[in-house]
């Protein structure tokens, strides 16, 4: 397993296309906190509706998110990649005649996928804020508990995600169209989820992304009082809710675990042509 492992990190370093896709998804994340935080860094906005102290903290409080749905880009095509990369080249086949068990082969694929998906996963949750807190400091719209408990709390949801990802890398065996269809099944969901007027059903903390987005979602009421009676203030809710996270890591684990064996059952059985 070890050295399927090191021949996939091998062939990641040799194509560069996820780090690509990984600076690109940083890239857009970044550009979103910049053009919202920036313009305002420091200072009272006092629009019609809201005063806050605009600092990285905002950002993370309001837009954090909004990045789930980017965020999935990253197990979609780590998974496509390491799961899928060897099916056209017959490496998979090779690997089979040359006397490795397929669960050896399999093994050390969906593990490399899991560790490397985690953590560009959560490089790409914590950069922008670190940034951004660089640039106009983090501010005190929301602590950095909260956002601690939060990026390990993503790692349920990040991790059935992948497992999904790889159990369909093994059944396309084309990365391109693993990464696509994983990608797309994915918005589609939330999307269908968003639109059907039920996303406050906990039953829905099975679909990843909109498990992921409503970890990293911090509710938020408004008052009036607070310096200023004529202005309405944001107060944000730093605590995760704990029914909502014993749910997110039973699920996951449960179905993330499922996913593997579903994946592994078919690549067991499978020609691999």
């Amino acid at each position: 397993m070890i050295n399927v492992m090191k021949a996939q990190i091998y062939q990641l370093k040799k194509n560069r296309l996820l780090f690509l896709i990984f600076l690109g998804v940083n890239a857009i994340v970044f550009a979103i906190g910049a053009m919202m935080i920036l313009p305002m860094a420091k200072t009272n906005y006092s629009g019609d509706e809201y005063v806050m102290n605009v600092q990285a903290s905002y950002f993370v409080a309001l837009f954090w998110s909004m990045g789930a749905a980017l965020v999935q880009l990253i197990p979609a095509a780590a998974a496509g990649m390491i799961c899928a990369g060897d099916f056209k080249d017959k490496t998979s086949n090779y690997e089979i005649m040359s006397g490795r068990l397929r669960l050896e082969s399999y093994a050390g694929r969906v593990v490399l996928s899991l560790i490397v998906s985690m953590i560009l996963s959560t490089l790409t949750l914590i950069i922008t804020p670190i940034i951004l807190t660089a640039m106009v400091g983090w501010g005190d719209t929301v602590t950095i508990r909260s956002v601690v408990i939060r990026v390990l709390a993503s790692m349920f949801p990040i991790f059935k995600m992948t497992c999904f990802c790889c159990m369909l890398s093994f059944i396309i065996k084309k990365p391109a169209i693993a990464m696509t269809i994983s990608f797309a099944g994915t918005i589609v969901a939330s999307y269908i989820i968003n639109t059907t007027g039920s996303v406050n059903d906990s039953s829905l903390t099975i679909f990843a992304p909109y498990n992921l987005g409503n970890i990293l979602m911090y509710h938020y009421y408004s008052t009036y009082g607070l310096n200023n009676k004529e202005m309405e203030w944001m107060i944000f809710e730093n605590e995760l809710a704990s029914d909502l996270l014993v749910r997110s890591v039973c699920i996951s684990l449960i179905m993330g675990i499922a996913y593997i064996i579903i994946g592994y059952h078919y690549h067991h059985k499978d020609d691999l042509n």
